[in-house]
């Protein structure tokens, strides 16, 4: 295609895969409701994720398969026959997401939200933990656009793709140890301590994997990537809680959820994270890596990206931990919130139970 007609073609289907990948995001804020009970949600975010994930950890054996018998990842009869087909089979199960699913806000149950697009924003923008998240989101796109580390690995150093698939298996089995372990870690250290320690592992999984780049060593980059899942798999319950329990926050602050209006930061993070997606980009194109990829076949092209990539994930893995630093909801902050919110339900109830009495009441003298 023409350029022009690329690019417009390519934005089409961008947006139209957006909308499509949004039940992920709709996955995390059914959590946020299913339970007001931070340590029950973390129990249903562990258990749910083993079960949401053996599916994928037996599709991530087949697809490398799969994708040698279209001519592999580099051929496009790859993603023209075998990704949409994947795609129709796995789509109509997004559908099983919602079912006989119950929302367990602490409300009054005749309680209805009347609030405008502008309280809702200025409300939602004056929430301090919806500013760490969104900062932490947008230092950590800094390395959007990097190369993959496993793709460089398998496809251009050892060049044997069919590795791909065991290296996954083999790295998957370190998963659920860590969902199963979740809950009692995050119990004992809570939640900000562990993501803190996952990201120290982060960075050091990064430079072990560096170093077995550099020498080819399959059993140290297997080694390390399988450490720091089992690290870091508790850490990515802790974050889903963590965005649960800030909207029980925001409920306790300004006495809405208001969990739909989340998406004003859009507007302040769209912009900046359009601009920071073209710093990886433009740091490869000065050291001559552009759109042909087989340039990393070449050993000593791929060091030199591969040590650029290293410490622009490094410093994007630093910068987007920092704000949680100032993290300060624990667990029994938490716990503080939910009493509060359940005493003020159950006032509101008393209150519109009081109302709807006297508004039925019939005058003594019309009786």
């Amino acid at each position: 295609m023409p350029y022009y007609t690329r690019f417009w073609v390519l934005h089409l289907l961008f947006s139209v895969y957006n909308n499509v990948s949004s039940f992920a995001v709709q996955a995390n804020n059914i959590i946020n409701v299913i339970s007001p009970n931070s340590e029950e949600r973390t129990r249903l975010m562990s258990i749910g994720t083993i079960i949401g994930s053996a599916l994928p950890s037996v599709l991530n054996v087949a697809l490398p398969v799969l994708a040698t018998m279209t001519g592999g990842y580099e051929n496009l009869r790859t993603y023209r026959i075998v990704m949409p087909a994947l795609l129709l089979l796995f789509i109509p199960m997004v559908y099983l997401l919602a079912y006989k699913v119950e929302d367990k806000v602490i409300v009054a149950k005749d309680h209805k939200p009347q609030i405008s697009f502008k309280q809702g924003a200025k409300a939602v923008l004056s929430n301090k933990y919806n500013w760490i998240n969104t900062i932490s989101a947008l230092f950590g796109s800094i390395n959007a656009g990097s190369v993959n580390f496993v793709t460089l690995m398998f496809v251009y150093a050892l060049r044997k793709e069919w590795l791909m698939g065991i290296y996954l298996t083999i790295i998957g089995v370190a998963y659920n140890p860590g969902l199963i372990l979740a809950p009692s870690i995050i119990k004992k250290f809570d939640k900000r301590n562990v993501r803190l320690i996952a990201s120290a592992a982060g960075l050091i999984n990064l430079f072990g994997q560096y170093f077995a780049l550099k020498t080819g060593n399959i059993i140290i980059f297997t080694l390390s990537a399988f450490i720091f899942i089992l690290i870091n798999t508790p850490s990515d319950v802790a974050a889903k809680a963590m965005v649960a329990d800030q909207w029980d926050y925001q409920q306790y602050k300004y006495g809405e959820r208001l969990d739909g209006f989340l998406g004003v930061f859009g507007f302040i993070t769209t912009p900046l994270t359009t601009l920071t997606g073209m710093i990886v980009p433009t740091i490869f194109a000065s050291i001559g890596f552009t759109s042909d990829w087989d340039i990393l076949y070449d050993p000593v092209m791929r060091n030199k990206i591969l040590y650029v990539a290293l410490i622009i994930n490094a410093a994007a893995l630093v910068l987007s931990i920092t704000p949680y630093f100032f993290y300060d909801l624990t667990l029994d902050k938490h716990k503080a919130i939910i009493e509060e919110l359940k005493k003020r339900a159950a006032g509101e109830e008393g209150v519109l139970s009081e109302n709807a009495d006297t508004q039925t009441e019939v005058p003594a003298e019309e009786s």
